[in-house]
């Protein structure tokens, strides 16, 4: 693929790409059958104008072809930059190093004035307890759970992700990322103590510190709230919850089309969390930001063009709206 800039009545080449693939375990044999064609005719060929049309049958006949099947793998893919006459090739290679899946292992990017990055991947095929072959059960085969970048040979960072059981055994989420820099040891990043019936997380920490708790609606697309702090727990924020919608809980919040706009604006669960930094988003019907309502409980809105781009930013104050910030697009010709 070629992009292109129109300069000065040129168009001049601004970014190349091109992708090698290998392909194996090819089968050219498998043979399957089809409807060709079907032969209408009617089981009474004496039809004239004194009888009724006698029902038509459907005749098929049947034929057989072979399809072609392999795996097919990215082995390499090419970038060329051009800015200035200038030209930086990125390459980026892609090693498949366990044939159980169809994932790259290693992937390994040069650039040609210098440099070699490295990143490597481990899959739930690579785990060793129970939780990981029940991932391969659910084909849940594509999330990395352990992911090392080095540089020129030299370990930069690696993540480690360990994921469990949530609700009783009903899904399976990250319970934990731990994050290495260099050649230090692993230290405990991101800890996920608990999700709703979607799967999105209600309770985070961070490095076994920082607490933040969501609350999450519109059919569990859309996060309501955020709230920050030590002083609550999943429990208290839940019975918030319960006093300010009408709602059974988390999950019977996270279940509604649309919750009460007017709520998440007006400083009801910040007034409930006040020990709590507590921020709550209002969206639309196709999940588009519509307001955001700060700790302060001042209130910002967002104004959108007819193409669903952000146009202004602003704020109500004494009953008139005052802008905060507007955006225009403007398109060289």
């Amino acid at each position: 693929k070629t992009a292109y800039k129109f300069d000065d009545g040129t168009y001049n080449p601004v970014l190349k790409e091109r992708n090698w693939y290998n392909i194996i375990d090819r089968e050219d044999s498998i043979a399957c059958c089809n409807a060709l064609y079907v032969v209408e005719f009617h089981k009474d060929y004496l039809v004239n104008i004194n009888r009724p049309i006698i029902p038509i049958e459907d005749r098929f006949q049947y034929g057989t072809y072979r399809l072609r099947a392999a795996k097919v793998y990215l082995s390499k893919s090419e970038t060329e930059e051009i800015r200035d006459g200038v030209s930086v090739t990125t390459t980026t290679s892609h090693d498949y190093g366990n044939p159980t899946y169809l994932f790259p292992t290693t992937t390994t990017r040069s650039k040609s004035d210098g440099g070699l990055l490295s990143t490597s991947f481990k899959y739930s095929f690579d785990g060793t307890s129970p939780v990981y072959a029940d991932m391969i059960s659910k084909n849940m085969v594509n999330m990395p759970i352990d992911i090392t970048t080095s540089t020129n040979g030299n370990v930069r960072d690696k993540t480690s992700i360990q994921y469990d059981y949530f609700n009783n055994g009903t899904i399976i989420e990250p319970s934990f990322a731990r994050k290495q820099i260099g050649t230090s040891s692993l230290y405990t990043q991101t800890d996920y103590h608990s999700y709703d019936s979607y799967g999105n997380p209600l309770h985070v920490s961070q490095n076994g510190a920082k607490n933040t708790f969501y609350v999450w609606s519109y059919k569990g697309k859309h996060p309501i709230a955020g709230i920050t702090g030590d002083a609550y727990s999943v429990g208290d924020i839940e019975n918030a919850i319960k006093t300010i919608f009408p709602v059974a809980g988390l999950n019977a919040l996270a279940q509604l089309d649309n919750p009460d706009i007017t709520k998440l604006r007006n400083g009801s669960l910040q007034n409930a969390l006040p020990n709590a930094m507590v921020s709550t988003y209002a969206y639309d019907n196709q999940g588009i930001l519509l307001s955001t309502t700060s700790p302060s409980q001042v209130t910002t809105y967002y104004e959108y063009d007819t193409f669903n781009r952000l146009k202004r930013t602003y704020i109500i104050e004494n009953g008139q709206q005052k802008t905060v910030q507007s955006y225009g697009y403007h398109y060289k010709q």
